[in-house]
């Protein structure tokens, strides 16, 4: 139910699943305009079917399995140096 004045939250797909996903599920929880709806990552790197109690699925599959929205994504992954 939204109340009048009441923002609506844009819907958003954590890419990651890791400890740096974690953290930004609370940031986009408790401190933004976003509502995180899962997370993914490559299938190769699919070790668990849940986190902070959404689904974590394959990215290859991410478009079957949001299909009605538009959703945003956001990389939670650390920077990999060479």
């Amino acid at each position: 139910m939204k109340f009048k004045g009441e923002k609506v939250k844009k819907k958003l797909v954590l890419i990651g699943a890791g400890d740096f996903a974690e953290i930004a599920y609370e940031y986009f929880t408790f401190d933004s305009d976003y509502e995180v709806t899962g997370f993914c990552v490559e299938k190769k790197y699919l070790l668990k079917d849940e986190l902070a109690q959404l689904p974590v699925v394959p990215y290859e599959e991410i478009e079957k399995k949001y299909t009605h929205l538009v959703y945003m994504r956001f990389l939670s992954r650390y920077p990999i140096h060479n």
